[in-house]
Parts: C-alpha cells; structure tokens; sequence
C-alpha cells in the first residue's frame, strides 16, 4: 500500500475514490462567487484564491481547538495563536504546492486528460455517495470547501499517485531493491498508540500512555498491551518501514532508538505512542521484498517533497495581508 503521508493529512476529509469512475461527466463544475475566486496570494509561482486559504485555514483552525481548547482565538494568548495559525496553514501550502510543482515538472500535470478524468471521477463517486449535487453542495459547504477546492486537491493526490507510478518507480527501482536484499534502511518496531478521540481529555491520554511505557520499563512486555483498552491501533502494532513513510514525529522516534529501545511517549497529531524497536528478521524482507521496494520508494518520494516544500513560502499580496485567518468564515 502507498502511504503519501503529506497530502493525506493535508486533504483531512477528502474521500478518495480516483479513478472510480473515471471518464463520468454528468456532474459540472459549480462555479466559485466572486469573492471565492479572489486571489490572496502566491505559493511555487500558483495563484492561491481565497477559498482555498480559508478550506487549510478552517481545517488547521479546528486542529488547534481541538488541541488547545475552543477559546483559544479569543483569549489573552490570541495573538499567539493566530501567528500559530499562520505558521500551519503556511506550511500545508508549501506542501501542496510542491507536490503539485515536483510533479509537474516531471510531466506529471494537472491538465492533462488522465489527471482531469480522475478528479472528475472522484466528483462523481462523492455526489453519489452523498445522495446527489444538493446533498455534495451541502458536504462541501461543512467543510467550509468548494467545488474548486476539492477538484484542486483531488488533482494533486492524482498527480502524486501518477508521479510514483509513472516517474518514480523506474528511477528508484533498483536502489530500493539494492536495499532491500541488503536488508537495510528499515526499521521495524512495535507500539501501543493512544487515540485523541474528541470526548476524551488529552492529559489523560498522555498519562494513559506514560502509564504503558512505565509498565514496560519495568519489565513488562509491550505486546502484553495489544488488544487492551490502552491501545487503539488496529493493526497488528508492528511495522517496517523506511524514512520518508511514517509521520515524523513517530519516525524519528523510531530511527533515534536502539534495539530493544522504549521510546519516550511521542505525541503526534491523532494520540499518543509508546515505540519499541525491535531487530528486523531476514525472513521477512525475503518473503516482502515487492511491499517493502514500494515503501522505500514511497518514502523517497516523501523526503523529495518535504525537502521542497521547505525551500517555498506563501506570499500573501495586500489583500491576503489584511486577511485575519481565524476568522475566515
């Protein structure tokens, strides 16, 4: 499975379904208002409109609530959260945008046909799945998003989907196999994960967690915690995985440690981990190698972008500038 780690978190609610239905054309574009439709800004050399601003500032808006209360953006610390505010939705731009830019500059483009009947499937598959145009116009809506915006995003998964398999996988194919029969740059760890759901309070979650690391420290085995309360992850709790394929804080957690090594309770966006690492067997590698080239190469990928997104910077002209982004309505 490809995990594109930045632009998943990025599009948060987006379902995506590309190339469900690719080719379908029964549902037209709905047109943006004048004010929507208005540029704030630059980012890579891309016009950034207003809706757009307002969809990544709503969604990051909601993430700090959700992290620091409801009255953040109102309180005494106001100011410092909104320049918190600025900092996140920044960085969401630059790496949209230089996925957007890596890929098109290896011809992987929005414009293109395939990337249009993709997105335009996609548009087809969430008007059905929300019960028709009115029942889509109203999801958008909640999520304070456009019928532009969601084809803009959907057209950058499109493209960096396109970009592994058209671009990528030939270019790092034999690296990544060089790697994987030399079983190296892989970690495999095991983790408990305690999820930040909404009822719950975060400290909590955060004791719940020191409580297993502390439990583990003192000898008891990590895996004894699977399939306990104390533990959301549904998966087996055990992966590999190379650089550039986790979510960062996790990653460098993992890679920090040594064999047998608890990590600290690492925080991440959705909870809280508890990480062992754990020695890697030969077997696995062989009987993987295909899932574990992909990853490697999916990673790769990852780092490109992250260490592109970095170089860039949303440039507000002096309409985005008089803009107050938590209270983008």
């Amino acid at each position: 499975m490809k995990f594109f780690k930045k632009i998943l978190c990025l599009c948060m609610t987006l379902v995506v379904l590309i190339s469900a239905l690719a080719g379908c054309s029964s549902v037209k574009k709905i047109k943006s208002t004048k004010e929507e439709s208005r540029i704030v800004g630059s980012c890579a050399g891309y016009n950034v409109r207003y809706e757009e601003l307002r969809y990544i500032a709503y969604k990051c808006r909601e993430e700090m609530k959700a992290e620091y209360g409801e009255d953040i953006f109102t309180g005494t610390a106001r100011d410092a959260y909104e320049q918190e505010l600025c900092t996140r939705v920044e960085a969401m731009l630059c790496e949209s945008y230089a996925i957007l830019d890596v890929c098109e500059d290896a011809g992987v483009k929005r414009s293109n046909r395939l990337t249009k009947d993709e997105v335009q499937g996609e548009v087809e598959a969430i008007v059905t799945a929300k019960g028709g145009v009115e029942g889509y116009r109203a999801y958008l809506e909640s999520e304070r998003m456009t019928d532009a915006v969601y084809r803009l995003y959907t057209a950058i998964v499109s493209c960096q989907y396109r970009y592994y398999d058209e671009v990528a996988f030939d270019k790092l194919e034999k690296e990544a196999y060089d790697l994987v029969l030399a079983h190296e740059g892989f970690v495999r760890t095991m983790s408990i994960f305690v999820k930040n759901d909404a009822w719950e309070r975060v400290e909590d979650n955060r004791a719940a967690a020191e409580y297993v690391r502390a439990e583990v420290l003192g000898g008891k085995p990590l895996e004894s915690f699977i399939g306990t309360k104390y533990n959301q992850d549904m998966s087996s709790c055990e992966y590999y995985f190379p650089k550039g394929y986790m979510e960062d804080n996790y990653e460098r957690a993992a890679f920090a440690l040594a064999i047998g090594e608890v990590s600290e309770v690492v925080e991440t966006e959705e909870g809280f981990y508890v990480i062992q690492r754990l020695e890697p067997e030969e077997a696995y590698f062989e009987t993987h190698m295909e899932t574990l080239i992909e990853m490697y190469i999916v990673g790769k990928i990852n780092l490109e972008f992250d260490a592109y997104a970095k170089m860039l910077s949303f440039e507000p002209n002096e309409y985005g500038k008089s803009l107050v982004l938590s209270e983008l309505k």
